[in-house]
């Protein structure tokens, strides 16, 4: 079970197969002070890094800036949050930098900027979470359920999408979670490489879906 797999156990959009694991980037030592700077990145503050990041997946959205604030202090945060960690299968000595990435996630799923999608999703699900996130329409984007054939895969699927998005220079972006499902956004070219760099602070970071 992924870290996120109660959230596709709701209603449809808020709150599931063809064989291919996502690719996994190299992942990097995380800091132990959930305030400091993670490896591999300039001096910028864990927090600080989590706001940038929020900013540019939901394009400025205050609601969801103002709920990422709170991940400066991640331990208060799972005090308050105590449901999420247990259903996450997390707990608070988890490292503090990877709780909020995990945390993060957890905040833009809710609000409709990413999904979580196993490998093995169905066609039809994947059409519909990913036709449901708010930057599609953001970005003026199109997802056609004609596009995908059921036999293949996210992989294959997302390599569809970058094709179709080649115009606006947009592809399905992944917030790394060290498992076998992809949480997935639509993302600019331009966006991306603000992103990456941004993602280096933390364990995982982020990759593009590659067929």
């Amino acid at each position: 079970m992924s870290f996120f797999d109660f959230f596709r156990k709701g209603s449809k959009p808020s709150d599931t197969p063809a064989p291919s694991a996502p690719p996994k980037p190299e992942h990097r030592s995380c800091v132990q002070d959930g305030n400091k700077t993670a490896p591999d990145g300039p001096d910028l503050p864990i927090p600080d890094a989590i706001t940038e990041i929020a900013r540019i997946v939901t394009f400025g959205d205050e609601t969801v800036l103002r709920e990422t604030s709170a991940l400066a202090d991640i331990q208060k945060y799972c005090a308050e949050h105590e449901r999420w960690l247990t259903d996450s299968m997390l707990d608070p000595s988890t490292d503090p930098v990877r709780l909020q990435w995990l945390a993060l996630i957890h905040i833009l799923e809710t609000h409709h900027y990413v999904c979580e999608r196993d490998w093995k999703d169905e066609k039809e699900d994947f059409v519909y979470f990913f036709s449901n996130l708010k930057g599609v329409k953001a970005y003026n984007l199109t997802i056609d359920p004609d596009w995908f054939s059921e036999q293949e895969s996210i992989p294959e699927w997302c390599s569809i999408l970058k094709e179709k998005w080649s115009a606006q220079d947009c592809f399905a972006a992944v917030f790394d979670i060290d498992s076998d499902s992809y949480v997935l956004f639509p993302c600019s070219g331009n966006d991306f490489a603000k992103l990456q760099p941004l993602g280096k602070r933390f364990p995982e970071g982020f990759f593009i879906v590659e067929k």
